[in-house]
């Protein structure tokens, strides 16, 4: 993240780490921040989205948001089993 502020150095945010239902957001004063997701949402569909909202500030208290989006994609199916079968022709009587 970066700020601009002409009374506070540029870039100086309150250090803050959230802890959410959907991951963790860390931001470090300097601006830089990582979000981490708190599993690997599999139940998203591709394409569907989940957002987590987060309230920052500069080191003078001007809040802002950030939004951490997180999009499914597709997990291929895995198909398992017996995917091959045979069968014996004879003159045997059905029973």
């Amino acid at each position: 993240l970066t700020s601009t502020d002409v009374d506070n150095p540029d870039n100086s945010f309150t250090a803050t780490t959230i802890v959410r239902d959907n991951g963790t957001f860390t931001l470090a004063s300097n601006g830089q921040w990582s979000f981490v997701a708190s599993s690997a949402f599999n139940e998203l569909n591709e394409g569907q989205q989940v957002q987590e909202v987060f309230t920052v500030a500069s080191v003078d208290g001007t809040p802002a948001t950030v939004t951490a989006t997180i999009t499914g994609s597709n997990d291929a199916a895995v198909i398992s089993g017996d995917v091959a079968q045979s069968a014996v022709e004879t003159n045997a009587p059905l029973t």
